[in-house]
């Protein structure tokens, strides 16, 4: 086990589990309006830890063993059965076919000789489509 104890100078002492000790330091989290205690390197693994966590001057913490998160292979899609492959294959071509009338839209300034080109392009589309 870990601890964390605080010292008078507001600074706190870090002593590993294999006797390591370490100063530790305040440090205030702007994004979570909290303070942290910043650990220097040290065979915990960690970096930091909430000074919330803090009671009567004492933290009692054990070493990290695990790795951060990663995402397997074995994701949601293969879990589908062939109906649901055949549904989401169907799905992703409607929003491809959205995302392609949408971004026609971005084009040229209206009332100018390139927007009136398009435009007749366009309706040429829609005629060709209709006529099939």
């Amino acid at each position: 086990m870990n601890y964390l104890q605080l010292q008078e100078d507001n600074t706190y002492l870090l002593i590993t589990t294999n006797g390591e000790t370490f100063i530790c330091k305040r440090w205030f989290e702007k994004k979570i309006n909290a303070w942290q205690i910043k650990l220097p390197e040290n065979p915990s693994g960690r970096k930091f830890v909430k000074e919330s966590l803090v009671k009567n001057g004492k933290y009692e913490f054990e070493d990290k063993t695990t790795g951060p998160r990663v995402l397997g292979s074995s994701g949601w899609r293969s879990k589908m059965t062939a109906d649901e492959k055949a549904k989401f294959e169907e799905a992703e071509k409607v929003i491809e076919a959205i995302k392609v009338e949408c971004m026609k839209r971005v084009g040229p300034a209206k009332n100018t000789p390139e927007w009136y080109t398009q435009q007749i392009a366009l309706m040429q589309e829609k005629l060709n489509a209709l006529k099939k």
